[in-house]
């Protein structure tokens, strides 16, 4: 092992984008294990190809900042996704969220995309957003 030791010496090694290209190769695998399609295989290649290029480069800081954008991409696409109407995220207060969902209904501002919440079972009412000031009628 200490062969290995001193050849990854100066080399960049495994971060979290090796590991993408990984789970990447071994998901293209798999569904070319049911699909059969000729043009996988080309995928595979390519994405076990770099990550192994990345893996033995000495390029450290272009690989550091490869690796920095695949993060804060994947950072942003996370807040996205997990953003809701009450404020947490992801599976955190989908039980709260349920309880209020069968007493109030929420409704999107269309001026400017404000989630309010309402009373269910009043009929129609006028709304009012408190940040833009619009108003408009839905029914509850």
């Amino acid at each position: 092992m200490d062969w290995l030791r001193r050849m990854m010496m100066g080399r960049y090694g495994v971060d979290q984008l090796a590991w993408i290209l990984c789970g990447g190769y071994f998901l293209c695998r798999f569904v070319w294990l049911f699909t059969h399609w000729g043009w996988l295989t080309y995928l595979e290649l390519a994405l076990m190809i770099f990550c192994i290029y990345r893996i033995f480069s000495r390029d450290i800081p272009r690989r550091q900042a490869e690796n920095r954008a695949v993060l804060a991409f994947w950072s942003r696409l996370r807040q996205r996704t997990y953003s809701a109407s009450a404020g947490k995220g992801g599976f955190s207060g989908l039980g709260d969220r349920l309880k209020k969902s069968a007493t109030h209904k929420t409704f999107a501002c269309p001026q400017c995309g404000q989630k309010l919440r309402v009373p269910r079972g009043r009929g129609k009412i006028v709304i009012s957003c408190p940040k833009c000031g619009t108003e408009f009628i839905r029914k509850t």
